[in-house]
Formats: C-alpha cells, sequence, structure tokens
C-alpha cells in the first residue's frame, strides 16, 4: 500500500493537478500545477521547494564504520571530515555500481548514506564481523530540497545566517525559525541548492517556515517532473588534463548544442569534453560492431558550486 510523506499534509492542498507520482512506496507530486514549467524556472530564477523523504537512509555508527564504509564506497572515507558530504557510488565485489547516493559524516563514528533504492540488506551483508551499527531511518527523518539562486537568502532569513558560511558538501545543525534540522548544501539541479534533514514529528513545521520565509524571494512548489528535467550527477573535479574538440571552441558550441539537444540541462565545458570522449568512444563501437544505428550516450554534470 502506497504511504504518503510526512510533508502531505502541506504538499496535497498545493497540489491542483493531482498528479502523484511513486517513490519507495510512497506517493509525492509530479506537478503542483497543470504543466511543470512554471517549477521548473523556479530552479532556474527564484528557488524551488521539494519534497524528497522518500529518499532510503541509513544512519551508520560504531568504531569499524569507517572500515566498513571503505569496504563498499568508491570514495576514501577516511579523508571525509566531521561536518563533510561525499557523493558516491557503491558497488559489488564484481565492481558492478549498484546504487548511488551522498554520505554524510555527522560525527566522528557516525554517517548518513542516503540511497534512491532499498540497501540495508547488502550493507548489513558486508557490516559481518565489523563493529557498526547499521540502522534504517527512511521512515522517521523527513527530507526537503531547497534549490535555486535565492535558497541561500531563504534559509538563511529563516534560520538568523546559519548558512551564510556554509560550503560546498559540507553539514551543519541549525533552527529553522524553532525547528532543529540539519542542513547539507548539496542537491541534484545543478544550482545552489541545500537539502534540509528533519525529524519526521516537525515536517510539516519545517514546511511552514521554509515556505513563509520563502515568500518575498519567490519561492514555489515543486514536484518530481522539474526535478527529473534538472537533474544533474554530481561529480567530484579531478583537474586531469582532457583534449579538447576538433575545431576548438567552434567545436565545443557545435558539441554542446547537440548534448543539450539531447539532455536538457545546463552543461560545463569540462562535460561537454566528457561527452564528446563518449561520442568517439561510441562510434569507434559502432564501426566494430558495425552497427550503423545512432548512438545514445548517457554523461554526467558536475553541479556547480
Amino acid at each position: 500500500m502506497l504511504r504518503t510523506t510526512p510533508f502531505h499534509s502541506r504538499t496535497a492542498p498545493l497540489c491542483e493537478a493531482q498528479n502523484w507520482r511513486r517513490w519507495a512506496g510512497y506517493v509525492t507530486a509530479g506537478s503542483y500545477e497543470l504543466t511543470h514549467d512554471r517549477e521548473y524556472h523556479a530552479i532556474r530564477s527564484s528557488a524551488a521547494l521539494f519534497d524528497v523523504s522518500p529518499l532510503f537512509k541509513y544512519e551508520i555508527r560504531g568504531r569499524d564504520t569507517v572500515r566498513f564504509l571503505d569496504r563498499v564506497v568508491t570514495r576514501d572515507v577516511s579523508k571525509c571530515a566531521p561536518g563533510q558530504v561525499l557523493y558516491t557510488p557503491w558497488c559489488d565485489e564484481a565492481g558492478k555500481v549498484m546504487d548511488d547516493g551522498t554520505l554524510s559524516r555527522l560525527e566522528d563514528d557516525t554517517f548518513r548514506l542516503t540511497a534512491a533504492e532499498p540497501n540495508l540488506r547488502w550493507l548489513l551483508d558486508n557490516a559481518l564481523g565489523l563493529d557498526v551499527e547499521i540502522t534504517d531511518v527512511s521512515d522517521s527523518l523527513a527530507a526537503l530540497s531547497l534549490q535555486g539562486p535565492n535558497a541561500r537568502a531563504i534559509l538563511g532569513s529563516a534560520s538568523d545566517g546559519a548558512m551564510d558560511g556554509l560550503g560546498f558538501f559540507r553539514l551543519t545543525t541549525a533552527r529553522v525559525r524553532d525547528v532543529p534540522v540539519t542542513v547539507t548544501r548539496t542537491g541534484y539541479t545543478g544550482d545552489l541548492g541545500y537539502e534540509i534533514w528533519v525529524d519526521a514529528s516537525d515536517a510539516p513545521r519545517l514546511w511552514d517556515a521554509v515556505m513563509e520565509a520563502g515568500g518575498p524571494y519567490g519561492i514555489t512548489p515543486a514536484g518530481m517532473l522539474a526535478l527529473g528535467r534538472n537533474l544533474f550527477q554530481p561529480t567530484q573535479a579531478s583537474g586531469d588534463a582532457v583534449l579538447g574538440p576538433p575545431g576548438g571552441q567552434e567545436g565545443l558550441g557545435q558539441l554542446q548544442q547537440g548534448f543539450l539537444e539531447s539532455s536538457n540541462v545546463v552543461a560545463t565545458t569540462e562535460d561537454m569534453r566528457l561527452f564528446q570522449l563518449k561520442q568517439w568512444y561510441s562510434a569507434i563501437m559502432a564501426k566494430v560492431s558495425g552497427s550503423s544505428g545512432r548512438q545514445v550516450v548517457q554523461t554526467t554534470a558536475v553541479e556547480k558550486p
């Protein structure tokens, strides 16, 4: 049976389109209006507020927590300081990517891992023999994603400036109005954004506080359709040199135009170069395999700080 999120008492009256989507056993708004155009543009011009509570969330603590996480994720967790967030995939023993998400170091021996798919059993299997405790906090922890150029001003107004010094992929504890929250400077829209984590019992009060603070800044509730249209996969800049496209900047412009038409995103120069390398690889593979059909290539983009 589908469930409602802790914010449903606030999102349901606003969902004029009654456009609901399934997500991890929950119903969430697909769009609040008949089309999601205004919600999409709010991410780029003001701020959009998403209910992302259906994310799976796991709290991991114990003496062997870092050792355990280094076993299952691809990032070097020992380099993650308290108050820092990593974006990371995790793989099985054959190197196959199983899922990806954010890993937040809340304290020295306490982390929170978010995921799109259920991973509890797999995590527990890999924790055998280690001193770690893994708790599924998906139902008890609600989450909002506030994305857009006005996001910092909105949260700053609601939390007495607590977000002013929060760096990219960092976290802090704060009070939004009188609601205790954890805030991470993260998101999947490629714009300035924050994710706000709160006890499920405080979810309606948090929604009210953020919406009230965001009124003067053009805040707009937004659904999964707008989020999907803006979806970026965060990546880490490696600093490695990458070959540019044939034809210099002109070639890059043509490549960017093709990329935008295929993916509906705003891409950086680094994204274009990665996309081009994948296009070259697809062309080579097409020749090798004798395929003459158009190759469909998926790529990732770098979220702007």
